[in-house]
């Protein structure tokens, strides 16, 4: 072994066999395996794929499929380039005035990006001895509006909050950050909801917990890339729930009552009267002396 082939890393070795083995066996029909390529664009953006020509073709289309495994038995035309005489693509209506094919390099520019225009794109570049393919994913998303928080006292003395968000795309979880005392306390997920608008695709999001509001708290929500500044609530929370509330209000009544009958009743007991020429005399009620008591 040479002194050049010793220091050569040997996983370079094995890519220079390996393109070696594919060369020879393409001319006999063996597919080449194709890597798949990660895209990620904003909704309403722009993108490009590139579709690595190599050499002259007479036929260049792009097809796209929401799998992998059926891209091809889906058979969606996207846009492509035919240089057959009098054979004209027909460009699929999705795609009509917002995507288009660049004749010197076979890249597909897309704009005005929609969520259904999540999927693979697979790039065909026949030739007269070979067909060349590219593969792409793209994924478009879009940005979920700030979420926002509304609340709801319950009559067990639980509060609810509910954070909504809408206009996103692909569909997010609701995720919760409640803190108080400096540590993380007890809730629970009671309701959510996932609406998707049949025209546009995009989501709107709710999602509402129950927790104790016995103390303050601090609170906050976040869908995908949009989060919502910390805020806080139970600020001025009652350490008893509405009902024990509602319970020592009747009993204060009741008592406040009782106090007013026990002094109404004393008045009556020591009070002025009026005697026949008009002159106020004050009526004293003398208890009644007991026959064992002894005389004073």
């Amino acid at each position: 072994m040479s002194g050049d082939m010793a220091i050569t890393p040997i996983y370079l070795q094995l890519l220079v066999l390996s393109a070696a083995i594919l060369s020879l066996l393409r001319p006999f029909g063996c597919e080449v395996p194709i890597q798949n390529t990660e895209i990620q664009a904003e909704l309403g953006g722009r993108v490009w794929l590139d579709c690595d020509l190599k050499g002259s073709f007479t036929l260049l289309y792009w097809q796209g499929g929401k799998t992998q495994e059926t891209l091809d038995e889906e058979d969606l035309f996207i846009n492509g380039i035919s240089r057959t005489p009098n054979r004209p693509l027909d460009i699929n209506e999705e795609f009509k005035n917002r995507s288009r094919v660049y004749e010197t390099n076979g890249t597909l520019e897309l704009w005005n990006l929609k969520p259904s225009d999540t999927m693979y794109y697979k790039c065909y570049q026949v030739s007269e001895d070979s067909t060349i393919k590219s593969l792409y994913h793209l994924n478009v998303t879009a940005t979920y509006t700030k979420p926002a928080l509304t609340t709801y006292s319950r009559d067990d003395g639980l509060l609810e909050v509910t954070c909504s968000s809408w206009g996103g795309f692909p569909r997010r979880g609701v995720q919760w950050f409640v803190l108080g005392e400096n540590n993380s306390i007890g809730w629970q997920e009671v309701n959510q909801t996932a609406l998707q608008d049949p025209t546009d695709l995009l989501w709107n999001l709710t999602s509402t917990i129950a927790l104790n509001c016995t103390r303050a708290l601090r609170i906050s929500c976040a869908v995908g890339n949009a989060t919502l500044a910390e805020l806080d609530i139970c600020t001025q929370s009652s350490p008893f729930p509405p009902s024990v509330i509602i319970a020592i209000a009747v009993v204060a009544v009741l008592v406040a009552g009782m106090s007013v009958g026990c002094l109404v009743g004393i008045l009556k007991r020591v009070c002025p009267t009026r005697r026949s020429d008009g002159e106020l005399e004050l009526a004293v009620v003398v208890p009644l002396r007991s026959t064992n008591d002894p005389p004073s």
